[in-house]
């Protein structure tokens, strides 16, 4: 009867391992595909920089102008890195203009804006725009909430009040217009907590004949906490 109570005792050890936060749910994960986006805007006939930084500033983060991020220009939640247990695996990376964007301004940005993928010290992926494979007229993915103004996207069900009321928006409330797709193979791992931006390089002298809005957005799989 002893030995039969230690073997039952042991079970139920091995079976909740030490420092286990839920053993009901152990060693799951909801994996699922997602979307990291972020976006820059440009003033008319200002002389541009020679590089800015994609998922550099966060939601809530005060920009330069006074201004600050909202979900709709970005759904970084920490600057340029994700909280644990979150991470990232990057399938390809799109750039996207807005649609009131003029056709000038897009050839300009093609001709004299180059990205690259950093992830810690290393550059693991870099190309010209123009280089880029080319999507028109793409569609949007994000929904919002009639009721709690939630942003989500590809869900059906709002994961902030449960509610399945939403609308289709476009891109930070914008019309997409011309987009520009680079695919990553092998696909790219950002783990938790680790620092990865997209430098925008650009030609020096580079301006703009109206204010323009482009958008760098990750496609691929994310891990996170099934509770």
């Amino acid at each position: 009867m002893l030995a039969s109570s230690k073997s039952r005792a042991s079970t139920r050890r091995d079976s909740v391992r030490p420092g286990m936060a839920n053993a009901f749910v152990a060693d799951h994960v909801d994996r699922q595909s997602g979307r990291l986006w972020d976006s820059l805007d440009f003033k008319a006939g200002e002389e541009l920089p020679e590089h800015r930084l994609f998922f550099d500033t966060p939601i809530g983060v005060p920009l330069p102008d006074g201004n600050y991020k909202m979900p709709f220009d970005t759904n970084m939640k920490r600057a340029r890195s994700l909280h644990p247990p979150r991470c990232f695996l990057l399938e390809r990376i799109l750039i996207t203009f807005s649609k009131s964007s003029v056709p000038e301004d897009i050839s300009v940005a093609t001709d004299s804006l180059m990205i690259s993928l950093h992830i810690l010290d290393k550059c693991f992926a870099s190309s010209p725009i123009c280089h880029m494979r080319s999507v028109k007229e793409p569609l949007s993915p994000i929904r919002i909430c009639d009721f709690c103004r939630a942003v989500f996207v590809e869900q059906l069900q709002c994961p902030g009040c449960g509610a399945r009321s939403f609308r289709l928006s476009t891109l930070g409330e914008f019309d997409t217009g011309q987009q520009f797709v680079l695919d990553l193979e092998p696909k790219k791992y950002i783990p938790p907590l680790t620092d990865f931006y997209v430098r925008l390089q650009i030609r020096r002298g580079t301006k703009f004949k109206r204010p323009l809005r482009i958008w760098c957005t990750f496609e691929g799989f994310e891990d996170l906490p099934v509770q």
